[in-house]
């Protein structure tokens, strides 16, 4: 991707935030940009599945950005296991 279509696709995401003002966020649109120069310099990364965080890997199996949400994912799947189960009585 070339310069000028990283501009135009930036510019996009901006323009569609200005007209949705209830979900603009410029941290959003930062992580969108990051994650474009990750994966276009041959960085692996993926997104983490807790907190939805952009980040670097080495094992692909890895799915937390780091201990923290591995453990905070862990602790509410228990505990809307838990919740589930009370329910189900």
């Amino acid at each position: 991707m070339t310069d000028a279509n990283r501009i135009k696709q930036v510019s996009g995401w901006i323009e569609e935030a200005m007209n949705d003002p209830d979900n603009f966020s410029p941290l959003n649109i930062a992580k969108e940009i990051s994650a474009i120069y990750l994966t276009e310099h041959k960085t692996r990364v993926a997104c983490c599945k807790y907190c939805g965080e952009w980040f670097k890997f080495e094992r692909s199996t890895k799915s937390y950005c780091s201990g923290n949400c591995r453990r905070l994912a862990f602790y509410h799947r228990e505990k809307s296991k838990a919740k589930g189960g009370a329910q189900a009585n």
